[in-house]
This record gives C-alpha cells, structure tokens and sequence, in this order.
C-alpha cells in the first residue's frame, strides 16, 4: 500500500491548558534550543545521528547529511529556525545533552489567506517528506516540551503547519493522540499518497511482483525490441564504483529529456546540481544509495536514483 502524506495545522495550546500528564521531572530535562546558522547547528552532528538512529520514524531528508546542504542551497532567503529539543542528564549536569528532537521550523507571516503568523516544517523542491526527527522513546515527552515552548512565546506563532508527514506512521497517530489528550485544535488540510519501494525478505517473493503483470509483459516487448537494435545492458551501483561517474550520467540522462527541456533538471540550476552531487556522495560513502541504469551500446539511457532510509527507499 502507497503511504500516506498528510499536512496538519495545529493552533498552540490556549493558556489555561497544560500538559499535565507529563510528569515534572520529565518536563524538567528538556530545553529547547533555536539555531539559526549552519556553524553551530553542524556541532550538534554526534547527536543528530544518534537521534536519527533512534528516531520514530526514519526521515532521510531532515538527517544532517541531508539538511546542511540544503539548508545552505535553498535556505538562504529563507526565515528558518532549526528548533531542537535537548535531554539532560539530571544525575550528570555535565554530560552532553542528547536530542529528543530536530524539526526545521520556516517562519511564515501570514498563513494562506488569513492574517496569522505561522510556523511550517520547511520543504525545499526536493524534500518529499516532512515527518520530523523525534527520539521513539521520549517522543512524547518531546511534543509536549515543543507545544510548550510554543505556548509561552518562544516563537511569533499562532499556528504550526506540520506539513508533509506520514500519514499513516506512530509519529501520525502521536500527534491525534496528543492533540486529544492536550485539546490542541487541529485540521488536515492536505492528503495525497505516494510510492515507496520497500524491500520484503520473503525468499520466495521475486522483485517483479511489486509491477503488475501487464506492464511487465509491455516492457518485455521493448526490452526485446530495443535489443533487436543493439546490445542492452541492466547496471546496479556497486561499493568499488566510481560515484563521480554515475552521479554525472544521472544528470546527464535527465538534463537530455523533458526536465531538461522545462529547465526543471537538476543540472539546468548549479545550486540543484551541487546540492545533489553533496548528498549523493554522501549516501553512498554510507551506504545509503540505490543507483540502477540502462545502457544501450555502452552508452547510458536510462539512470535511477534512491536514497535509502529504514525499510524503503
């Protein structure tokens, strides 16, 4: 089943409401801390990783990898305030303080048509999904300690727009609880889906069920029709590869058909083009890259490209 996308708008808790099923120690361990510039949020990489690593849900766009260089390709003209929610050992005052969670924040100054402040999950051209990085197990404790921070003015804010979430994911089903439990006001504005390739460990499952049968049949007719003209070979990205090499016949193969021509490729904007060639390189010293492609004749025709985050990609 496709997963899916949902954009909430929550109203920040009214005044006589508090979250009081929170236990005060737990409130008492967490701060949060507002980052602006990519200096002092690159110190926090160490514990960015580890709450990725334990994150409720996977987000691979909002990974420091990931965000950095977007943040400094597309953020630049934009009012984002990366918003982060710090654990802190009571027992160890001095020991470094975890993150609980990590949600890049744009501020808005008016939402659609009406004259309130707003402040949205950031989602540049390329970000596909917005679920935000937030520690499994204190995650709610995390949520409460953001609507807080909300509340009591920590930013000029009437609404926060979490927008482009899983929508059928626990971080998804946190949010309607606490909403209930808190008396939060919120409101779906947008549902979609979209396809998400996972990976099934069942031996006797072949890849090709994942396409219907009709369609397999189709490319089977072309596949044999353009080997009829030359020699067609199926590639797989390898660890001893050159990434350099695949990364620049990805962006040729798409800057030569209709993105190209609409100016939509990658290549057609240096800051997409570097931008994707950082985070590619990336993923694939960490092993966190899918790179399939077609050549005809020793010459590439086809290139695709994934990033791989939990069980899908």
């Amino acid at each position: 089943m496709d997963p899916t996308r949902t954009t909430h708008i929550l109203r920040t808790m009214p005044a006589d409401s508090s979250p009081h099923s929170a236990s005060a120690k737990a409130r008492a361990r967490m701060s949060v801390v507002v980052v602006r510039d990519l200096s002092t949020l690159s110190g926090f990489v160490p514990a960015w990783e580890e709450l990725a690593a334990a994150a409720l849900e996977p987000n691979v766009f909002y990974e420091h990898w990931m965000l950095l260089p977007a943040l400094d390709a597309f953020g630049a003209d934009k009012d984002i305030n990366v918003v982060l929610v710090l654990i802190h050992d009571p027992l160890n005052p001095d020991a470094p303080a975890k993150l609980a969670g990590l949600f890049p924040l744009e501020q808005i100054p008016r939402y659609k048509k009406l004259m309130v402040p707003v402040l949205s999950l950031w989602q540049h051209a390329h970000c596909y999904v917005c679920t935000p990085l937030v520690r499994a197990d204190a995650a709610r404790e995390c949520m409460v300690e953001l609507f807080q921070w909300l509340r009591s003015g920590g930013a000029n804010a009437s609404l926060l727009e979490l927008r482009c979430i899983s929508g059928d994911g626990r971080f998804h089903k946190l949010l309607v609880d606490l909403s209930n439990e808190l008396g939060l006001r919120t409101c779906i504005t947008d549902i979609f889906t979209r396809g998400l390739w996972r990976e099934r460990n069942e031996k006797d499952t072949l890849p090709e069920s994942a396409v219907p049968g009709a369609l397999r049949r189709r490319l089977r007719r072309k596949e044999r029709r353009l080997s009829e003209r030359g020699r067609v070979e199926h590639l797989a990205m390898r660890p001893e590869d050159d990434i350099g090499r695949w990364i620049d016949e990805f962006l040729r193969v798409e800057a030569s058909g209709w993105k190209g021509q609409r100016g939509s490729a990658l290549a057609s904007s240096e800051s997409d083009r570097r931008y994707f060639t950082e985070i590619a390189t990336s993923a694939f010293r960490r092993g966190r890259l899918l790179m399939l492609g077609l050549n005809f004749d020793g010459l590439p025709i086809a290139r695709r490209c994934a990033f791989v985050a939990g069980e899908g990609s």
